[in-house]
Parts: structure tokens; C-alpha cells; sequence
């Protein structure tokens, strides 16, 4: 008779080494997806930080652009008014000698 407990043994611990391998592979696979992900993700993160960045610097020019129209448009609104009354009086005066 031949005793084969240590090949049953052998092949038991192949099994085993095979599972093992093959949970391995497949948490591997899984920390790649993960991996993939996370680089996804920050990739996201960084256009939304540049996307931001753009966002305030075009409220502060749209703030600089809204505080020099609120600073020109009376001296604007008192040009016009001077220079459109001067224009009607010179027409009236005109008028008025010939």
C-alpha cells in the first residue's frame, strides 16, 4: 500500500495557494479600479479649483467694471445734460436774432 497523505497534502495546499492567488487577483483588480477612481476624482477637483479661480477674478472685474459706471455715469449724465442744454440755448438765441 502506498501512503499518499503527503501528496494529498501537496495538492490540499496547491488548492489553497490557488484560492489565495485568485482573492488576490481579484482584491488587486479591485484597488485598481479604486485607484482609476481617485485619479478621476482629482482631476475633477483640480478643474473645479481652476473653474473658481476664474469665477472671483471675473466677479472682481465685473465689482472693479460696476464701481467705475457708478462712478462715470453721473459725471456722464451731467456732460450730457450740460452739453444738450448749451446746444438748445445757442439754437434758441439764434433764433431769437434772426
Amino acid at each position: 500500500m502506498i501512503d499518499t497523505t503527503a501528496h494529498d497534502r501537496l495538492n490540499y495546499m496547491e488548492k489553497i495557494l490557488g484560492n489565495h492567488t485568485e482573492k488576490i487577483n481579484t482584491l488587486e483588480v479591485g484597488l485598481s479600479d479604486q485607484g482609476r477612481a481617485i485619479s478621476e476624482n482629482t482631476a475633477i477637483t483640480r478643474n473645479i479649483e481652476t473653474n473658481t479661480a476664474e469665477l472671483v477674478q471675473l466677479f472682481k472685474n465685473v465689482k472693479s467694471l460696476r464701481q467705475l459706471v457708478l462712478f462715470y455715469a453721473p459725471l456722464a449724465a451731467v456732460f450730457a445734460a450740460v452739453w444738450s442744454g448749451t446746444s438748445w440755448l445757442s439754437h434758441n438765441i439764434e433764433k431769437m436774432f434772426t
